[in-house]
């Protein structure tokens, strides 16, 4: 960043905690704690997990303010940490999760309530709810490096030179492994809304049988 060109609101925040302000830390944490958890839950899938790893990113924080200069946004540097703290975890996890991009705590029961409901509107609803959940384990299914960047890209709503610098690689390979993923999830999705379709599908009612036949069940009753 250039040296003339003037501080965000971020930076001078994290310029106060290397001076060690009173309460410029707390507010640090007050302003990016929460996409922070955010960001590892999805990554995770287990929200004491996600808890542990953000409060690890905020530690390491505080530990290197005195080496901090301002020459990218704050958010970058703290999703940066993030990032290599995910992927360590997961290195050394001998038990690999299956679906990190998990819901919100209370999208079971909200999924509960609406199957409680037979209205055309719950009903469509639920199916919203379902196809975000396949949407989601799409996403878990990725490689790891895939699903950080979509998770970068349309989450924390970085740029392509933003991503490259957490992941650190060039644009063009952000660029490259942005379209790989787009095209797995594509050829996922197509899958498994085929098997959605599939499974959604009413099971077709007998057909009434014709004058005819009936005409020919009267005459076996009647013995004529």
């Amino acid at each position: 960043m250039d040296a003339r060109e003037p501080l965000d609101e971020d930076q001078r925040i994290m310029l106060d905690v290397r001076a060690e302000r009173p309460g410029a830390f707390e507010r640090l944490v007050a302003v990016h704690a929460e996409a922070v958890l955010n960001f590892c839950y999805r990554q995770t899938g287990l929200r004491d997990v996600a808890e542990d790893l953000t409060q690890e990113v905020f530690l390491r924080v505080f530990r290197a303010r005195h080496r901090y200069e301002p020459s990218a946004r704050l958010r970058t540097w703290l999703l940066t940490i993030a990032t290599n703290l995910v992927l360590n975890r997961r290195r050394g996890d001998a038990r690999r999760r299956t679906q990190p991009f998990a819901a919100d705590d209370h999208a079971e029961g909200g999924i509960a309530r609406l199957a409680d409901h037979r209205s055309p509107a719950a009903h469509s609803a639920l199916e919203r709810v379902e196809l975000a959940e396949r949407v989601r384990a799409a996403v878990a299914a990725l490689p790891d490096t895939q699903r950080l960047a979509v998770d970068l890209l349309r989450f924390a709503e970085l740029s392509y030179e933003e991503i490259a610098a957490v992941l650190g690689t060039s644009v063009p390979a952000t660029k490259s492994l942005l379209h790989r993923a787009k095209q797995n999830l594509r050829e996922r999705l197509a899958r498994d809304v085929k098997d959605y379709l599939a499974e959604s599908a009413p099971i077709p009612a007998a057909a009434p049988p014709d004058d005819g036949d009936e005409d020919r069940h009267a005459t076996r009753r009647t013995g004529t």
